[in-house]
This record gives structure tokens, C-alpha cells and sequence, in this order.
């Protein structure tokens, strides 16, 4: 599956793949994932869920600032797919207020507990 459009990618979202020798990848969030860099967040994360080399997948918030209900929409949605695949998936590093939003709305637990099915 070929990478996101470059040339759509937004200005206030990095999102950076590094795949381990075990087959997992890690992505690397830096920036604000709303609704203007949703689409983007989305193409990424699911063609890394969907990537049948890819034995799991590790997302890094520590630099993540801010998610909306889009994001988290995302997130979700990948943590589901990852599960039907039998792939690990979950999210590290996270940290205020974006740690807050996820634990407020009770994905918190799920979605920093990366298990293999």
C-alpha cells in the first residue's frame, strides 16, 4: 500500500515510522491531530495496521499536544483492527492534557496496554 499523498500532509503533524527487525513499527506523533490532520493520521496508522509485514504497532505521543474526538476516533479504530489482524497495538509516552482527554472518555487503559491476540 503506498504511503499518504506528501504533498496533502499537514504542516502541524510529523508522524515518523521506524520498523524493528521484529517486525513491529513504531510512529512517532509530534504536533496536533484534529481535524485538519485527521485524514492524514488515519492513511498512516491504518496502512501500518493493514501492513501484513508489521507484527504490531507502537505509537509515541510524548510529543503529541492535542487530540480531538476525530483522533481518538482513530485510535480506536485502529486498536480493533490490530485486534481482528492479531497484531499488538498501543500507544506510549502519553502525557497531559492528552492523557486526560483518553482517560476521561475511558480508552485510556485499552489503548496503553499494547497485547498480541
Amino acid at each position: 500500500m503506498e504511503p499518504p499523498n506528501e504533498s496533502a500532509r499537514p504542516t502541524k503533524l510529523r508522524l515518523d515510522t521506524t520498523n524493528r527487525a521484529d517486525g513491529t513499527a513504531c510512529l512517532t506523533v509530534d504536533g496536533d491531530v484534529d481535524m485538519t490532520t485527521s485524514d492524514y493520521f488515519r492513511q498512516t496508522v491504518m496502512r501500518l495496521v493493514d501492513d501484513p509485514t508489521v507484527s504490531g504497532l507502537t505509537l509515541d505521543a510524548a510529543d503529541l499536544s492535542f487530540i480531538d474526538s476525530n483522533g481518538v476516533t482513530v485510535l480506536v479504530k485502529a486498536y480493533r483492527a490490530a485486534r481482528e489482524r492479531g497484531i499488538s497495538f498501543g500507544i506510549t509516552n502519553t502525557r497531559d492534557p492528552v492523557r486526560g482527554l483518553l482517560e476521561m472518555l475511558g480508552v485510556y487503559d485499552m489503548l496503553t496496554q499494547a497485547q498480541a491476540v
